[in-house]
C-alpha cells in the first residue's frame, strides 16, 4: 500500500512522488511487455513490427495516465486553502472499508459540500483533498468559492498581478482596455476588483496580463 502525504512547498512534483511509485510503473510496463513476448503463440509468432505498435500504444497509454496525475498534484497544490464545493463520494461498505484501510476517510453521500481545502495526499497515484477531516479524490471538486472579503485572497491576487498591464472587457465584451493595475480590493457584494487608472475592473473581467514596459 503507497499512500503519500504531500504538502505545498518549493519542491517540483518529481521529488514529491515517491521513488517506489516511480519503480512500480516501470515494472508494471515491462511486466506486460515480457508477457506480450512469452505468451505469444510459438507456430505463429506476432510481426515484430505489430508487437512495437502494441508497445507504443502501451507506453502513451503510459504517459497520458502519468501526465494526469502530475496535473492533478499540481492542481491540488493550489487547491490548498481555497473554499470549493465538492462532490460526496456514492460508496458501498466494501469500498469504504477498503478506502479506510488505506487511511483515507471519505465522505460517503449523493449529495454536494462546500468547504475549505486543508490539505491533500497521494493514495496509489490518485490524488485526494481533505476537507473538514474528510477526504474527496481531486477529480469531485466541481467549483472554486470565492470568499467575500478574504484578505488571504486578496493577498495572493495582489501579489501576483498588483504592477502589471492587464487588458480587459469593460460593459461590453467588444469593448476592451488595458492599463496597469494599481490596487486590489473588493466590492460591496464581494467580487474582486483591480484599479487600473482612474476606474475598477472586475477581476472576471480581465482578458491578459503582460509585463510593463517602460513609456518613452
Amino acid at each position: 500500500m503507497a499512500v503519500n502525504s504531500i504538502t505545498t512547498g518549493s519542491g517540483g512534483i518529481s521529488d514529491q512522488i515517491s521513488g517506489s511509485q516511480k519503480a512500480f510503473r516501470q515494472a508494471d510496463f515491462l511486466a506486460i511487455m515480457l508477457s506480450e513476448v512469452t505468451n505469444q503463440d510459438p507456430l505463429q509468432p506476432a510481426e515484430t513490427s505489430k508487437m512495437v505498435e502494441n508497445m507504443k500504444s502501451l507506453q502513451e497509454l503510459a504517459n497520458t495516465s502519468y501526465t494526469k496525475f502530475r496535473n492533478d498534484v499540481r492542481w491540488a497544490q493550489d487547491m490548498v486553502g481555497q473554499t470549493v464545493n465538492v462532490t460526496q463520494l456514492p460508496a458501498t461498505e466494501a469500498e469504504r472499508t477498503s478506502l479506510a484501510n488505506k487511511g483515507l476517510k471519505p465522505d460517503v453521500g449523493y449529495g454536494n459540500v462546500d468547504g475549505r481545502v486543508e490539505s491533500f495526499r497521494v493514495v496509489e497515484e490518485e490524488v485526494w483533498v481533505s476537507i473538514a477531516g474528510k477526504d474527496y479524490p481531486i477529480d469531485n471538486i466541481k467549483q472554486v468559492r470565492t470568499q467575500a472579503n478574504d484578505p488571504d485572497q486578496l493577498s495572493r491576487i495582489s501579489s501576483q498581478i498588483m504592477g502589471m498591464r492587464i487588458k480587459y472587457w469593460k460593459d461590453e465584451v467588444t469593448d476592451r482596455a488595458e492599463g496597469i493595475v494599481s490596487s486590489v480590493g473588493y466590492d460591496l457584494e464581494g467580487n474582486v476588483l483591480l484599479g487600473v487608472g482612474n476606474e475598477y475592473v472586475k477581476y472576471d473581467h480581465m482578458l491578459a496580463i503582460t509585463v510593463p514596459t517602460n513609456q518613452p
